[in-house]
């Protein structure tokens, strides 16, 4: 981070690289839930960080890393795909048994 910029653009530079650390623990999280034989809660896990990035693009301004053209086109698709995980969600919790 760059001190001679103006604290306007560090603040964004800040935001970003605490987005891309939360992205990484949580696909982090998603992996050693997984590994773990806790696949229910990593489902729920990435419908939660769906969720995070949805309301993140709501209210950040700009086009941060995660974001395509059009802002409530990606609120709308974050959100909606994190419905459907989680709406999927409780056939992970039955995977193992048969």
């Amino acid at each position: 981070m760059d001190l001679d910029q103006p604290p306007e653009r560090r603040r964004a530079d800040a935001a970003e690289i605490a987005s891309v650390a939360v992205a990484l623990a949580g696909l982090a999280g998603v992996v050693i839930l997984s590994l773990t034989d806790h696949p229910h809660r990593a489902v729920l896990l990435t419908a939660g960080l769906l969720f995070l990035l949805s309301g993140a693009r709501a209210l950040w301004p700009g086009r941060p890393w995660f974001a395509s053209r059009w802002r409530w086109l990606d609120v709308a698709f974050y959100a909606g795909v994190g419905a459907l995980v989680w709406f999927f969600s409780p056939f992970t919790a039955t995977m193992g048994v048969v």
